[in-house]
């Protein structure tokens, strides 16, 4: 029988009954057994043709067994050793175990531990191990945090290894850039995709209770088609494949184009169509850029194109900067570098107007002397020049450095981070109020969200319309115009002055008016579900002065969100107009302090004896809550990945760079970098599944 185990080990047989009919046909030859019908039934199948089968008993065979693995398919196996797929059958595999290549390539595994024993809880490197790959997800974090080339790491562990001998640790990291992608994009990225997941099945962040903004993925479109159809399709194709339900969604902030919002066949529409309760809040950085915007193209075309000319014909010369300096410093001026313009930083236009006028007196004596050096060669500079000489563009650029202060720090504000979707209705009432006390007459201030601001008799005369005081100073100090052909009198020329003064003021008249009725269109000045939405400010709603007007019972924003998050409207209004008198002054004070997540956090935490104590009031908060209020942050990401992706590095695949996007965006939510990263079970976990996968 033993004789008979060999042989059948040999010729590859599956059963004993087999090697005995090998036995007794031993020394009868094949075609006078084929002919009698006696052969066995491995010599039928090896006789009937076709590709051959892995045999699962090879793998036990000492010559197989270190490196022979089940293949993709039956016809194929597999050498761990090669990383290679072999047609299956013993002789195939014999001759490539023979081959110098396998011999090589079994030199270095069989000095190697296993991937299994190696993270085996009783291994007794457990520890040792389990340093190394921490150091190597550490490092991965670097790469992905500071964009820093994957490239970089096949050199980066190696001068480590030689500068830090000492370290048993570092000795044996192993991180060549295809490890190092490995980890960012399978170790790091979705391990913070997977958390980042099972948030959106929830309100908000169940570790801190607080709404948090995060990337989820960047999805791929094809660039011919990115109509709202398949926009949307994209959306829901993302969600369904994540199990994250759709009707949780109670807010979209997106820029205004028709493909977004647009009332019919849009983005909003179709989401709002699975969504009723879906509330859309209008970028307001967005909407306080296009309303300035609006509002400078009153003014004078040659305002902006002298702005932008200047820094062209400046900047675009290393020598021509440093002659500036030298006249600055001659004017007794601080020197700054001009900054550009750009239509898509939406607080640039006035930090350029204010460098610009810090530094006019050396930009004006500059152009004096290149005018004249370049007379007849450059018209730029002495086009320039004529403008600068006029004074009303100064009072221009004053003017702008008064009136673009409103939006910059409402744009700057509503820029900032955490819970701010409460003081939307309050800060666009404001900023409309602001802009309209420069030009409306005092007794329409209290009414503007429903004025027609268009009407000339709501407005200041001319004479008295503000427009800053440097402004103001400037026109005070208008001289005379020139009188080129001596043929007017004095009187002909102040009449033309004040001519041209009144001109002046009427484009900045145009200039707040159009801004005014921008902000009326596109701000929610009006709007009662916004106004509603202050209530989660903990000073409103400790306020017993509050529970009149727009906050008498929050009935429109309990309304909306009724069947969203199944709230009582009559008991939401009972516990809002209760709530106030259940604390003291002591408590009051200290809870007022908070903000609104902290705040609402404790309110769900009081209890009656037999439910909590402001149970519908606390479920309304937290949907307001996780509102956006602008896309500030999805346009970060966007800048994210225009400074990932880069000339250098475009052969980047879409794959790493939204892992290194997702994985940036995640350690900005939670306010960390690579120096406070926390390498968890979970990271180790994904790393080890790496390994397993590929070597075993």
């Amino acid at each position: 029988m033993s004789c008979g185990r060999q042989m059948s080990d040999e010729l590859g047989v599956d059963s004993e009954s087999d090697v005995e009919e090998i036995n007794d046909n031993f020394t009868t030859p094949r075609k006078k057994r084929k002919a009698r019908g006696e052969l066995s039934s491995s010599e039928k199948k090896a006789a009937a043709g076709g590709p051959k089968l892995f045999q699962t008993n090879w793998l036990s065979l000492p010559a197989f067994q270190e490196w022979l693995r089940a293949g993709p398919d039956p016809k194929h196996g597999l050498c761990i050793a090669c990383n290679k797929t072999l047609k299956a059958g013993k002789s195939e595999f014999e001759r490539h175990a023979s081959t110098d290549t396998h011999n090589k390539n079994m030199l270095k595994i069989k000095g190697s531990q296993s991937v299994k024993q190696m993270f085996s809880p009783n291994s007794k490197k457990d520890q040792h191990i389990k340093d190394v790959k921490t150091a190597e997800i550490s490092i991965g974090a670097v790469f992905a945090e500071h964009n820093i080339a994957i490239n970089t790491a096949d050199h980066l562990i190696e001068v480590f290894k030689k500068s830090a001998t000492d370290s048993l640790i570092i000795k044996d990291v192993t991180l060549d850039r295809t490890k190092c992608s490995a980890i960012v994009r399978n170790v790091i990225a979705k391990t913070e995709f997977e958390e980042t997941v099972e948030n959106l099945r929830k309100y908000i962040d169940p570790k801190t209770n607080a709404s948090r903004l995060d990337l989820l993925k960047l999805v791929e479109l094809d660039p011919k088609d990115c109509s709202a159809a398949k926009l949307f399709e994209a959306f829901t194709n993302c969600l369904e494949q994540n199990s994250i339900p759709i009707i949780k969604f109670v807010g979209l902030a997106c820029d205004n184009t028709n493909a977004m919002v647009g009332q019919h066949n849009s983005f909003y529409s179709r989401l709002k169509a699975v969504c009723p309760w879906l509330v859309l809040s209008n970028c307001m950085c967005h909407n306080s850029h296009l309303a300035a915007s609006k509002a400078c193209q009153k003014l004078p075309a040659e305002v902006k194109k002298l702005l932008s000319s200047i820094t062209n014909y400046i900047g675009s010369s290393p020598k021509r900067t440093a002659e500036l300096e030298e006249f600055t410093q001659f004017c007794e001026e601080q020197y700054n570098p001009l900054k550009r313009l750009s239509f898509t930083r939406w607080l640039v236009l006035q930090p350029c107007v204010v460098r610009l006028l810090s530094m006019y007196k050396g930009i004006k004596n500059f152009f004096i002397v290149a005018a004249f050096e370049e007379k007849g060669k450059n018209a730029d500079a002495e086009w320039i020049l004529s403008e600068i000489r006029n004074p009303f563009t100064k009072a221009y650029f004053y003017f702008l450095k008064y009136s673009l202060e409103f939006f910059n720090r409402f744009n700057a504000f509503f820029q900032g981070k955490g819970t701010l979707v409460h003081k939307l209705a309050k800060k666009s009432n404001a900023i409309i109020t602001e802009i309209c006390r420069n030009h409306v007459k005092p007794e329409y201030h209290k009414s503007l969200a429903t004025t027609n601001l268009q009407n000339p008799s709501i407005q200041l005369p001319l004479e008295e319309i503000y427009v800053g005081p440097e402004c103001q100073a400037i026109l005070d100090k208008i001289p005379l115009p020139n009188n080129q052909d001596g043929k007017q009198t004095q009187a002909q020329l102040e009449t033309r002055r004040r001519r041209d003064i009144q001109q002046f003021r009427l484009r900045c008249l145009n200039f707040y008016v159009t801004a005014a009725k921008e902000i009326q269109c596109t701000f929610p000045v009006n709007n009662q579900l916004f106004q509603e939405m202050e209530f989660i400010d903990p000073r409103v709603a400790l306020d017993e002065k509050t529970r009149t007007g727009h906050l008498k019972d929050l009935g429109t924003l309990a309304s909306h969100f009724k069947d969203r998050i199944e709230i009582d409207p009559t008991q939401v209004a009972f516990e809002w107009r209760t709530f106030p008198g259940n604390f003291d002054d002591g408590e009051k004070e200290r809870l007022g302090k908070l903000s609104p997540e902290e705040f609402w956090q404790e309110i769900g935490k009081l209890e009656t004896i037999e439910a909590p104590a402001f149970r519908e009031l606390h479920r309304l908060s937290r949907a307001v809550i996780i509102m956006p209020h602008s896309n500030a942050d999805s346009e970060r990401i966007f800048s994210i990945v225009t400074d990932t992706k880069t000339k250098k590095r475009n052969r980047m695949g879409n794959d790493l760079l939204n892992s290194i996007c997702l994985a940036r965006t995640a350690f900005k939510a939670k306010g960390i970098d690579c120096t406070n990263f926390q390498v968890t079970d979970e990271h180790l976990k994904n790393i080890i599944r790496i390994c397993i996968s590929v070597l075993v």
